[in-house]
């Protein structure tokens, strides 16, 4: 349950960064780090994720159309046509999976993380 919550407001924040005005590269890297949305979209449905290709392919077998969806609004991009239709069809997405999670969502960073992170306010 934990993973799937982490996946679901990864993908919240994520769509949330597009509707700003950003620079091509990194409106590339929000689209790459959202094509984890695959991942969610199994595990979602309790289905083996597997990695790299097979992920695709499963996904392509379990839900063809997610998958299209997906893939169009990278196309997109790489076409330089992303627009708020595309968000839309990335949020519609997340919608089958429960909607987009903020509120009441909390994930804390490790504990060594936290202690790096004092380690540098310090500095």
């Amino acid at each position: 349950m934990r993973r799937g919550r982490s996946l679901r407001y990864s993908a919240s924040d994520l769509i949330e960064d597009l509707h700003d005005d950003r620079p091509p590269h990194e409106v590339r890297a929000i689209l790459y780090r959202l094509y984890r949305t695959r991942e969610l979209r199994l595990w979602h449905s309790q289905c083996y994720v597997g990695t790299g290709k097979h992920l695709t392919r499963t996904l392509m077998a379990r839900d063809p159309l997610f998958a299209e969806t997906l893939d169009s609004v990278m196309i997109a991009d790489h076409l330089r046509r992303l627009g708020v239709e595309q968000i839309e069809h990335l949020v519609g997405l997340l919608d089958t999976l429960s909607g987009q999670l903020f509120e009441g969502y909390r994930q804390d960073a490790p504990a060594e993380m936290r202690a790096k992170a004092r380690w540098y306010q310090q500095a």
